[in-house]
């Protein structure tokens, strides 16, 4: 997910929990998500991993994030590639295509 700007509500850093405060790092310029809990970011150009979810975590963010664009993110759809109002992108690929 490359980093989006915090100024409209599609972009509420509490809309992106637990991940908002590497979203809101302006050294971060992407956040990704492998395996459904590993917290990787590319800062100053280079791959990190950070942190890790709780199983079901990022699902739940993934949700709050894409449900407003009136998307979703299940065994019918499972893959989400969109934009947020302020330009941002999100990419998403459920299990098992991940």
């Amino acid at each position: 997910m490359s980093r989006p700007q915090t100024s409209g509500s599609s972009a509420s850093p509490s809309r992106f929990r637990p991940i908002a405060r590497l979203i809101q790092d302006p050294d971060v310029t992407e956040v990704m998500v492998n395996n459904g809990t590993d917290i990787w970011v590319d800062r100053v150009g280079r791959p990190m991993l950070v942190g890790r979810l709780q199983p079901g975590q990022i699902e739940a963010i993934i949700e709050r994030i894409i449900s407003p664009l009136g998307l979703r993110l299940d065994r019918s759809s499972p893959i989400v590639d969109a934009r947020l109002a302020d330009g941002s992108r999100v990419c998403a690929v459920r299990q098992p295509l991940a």
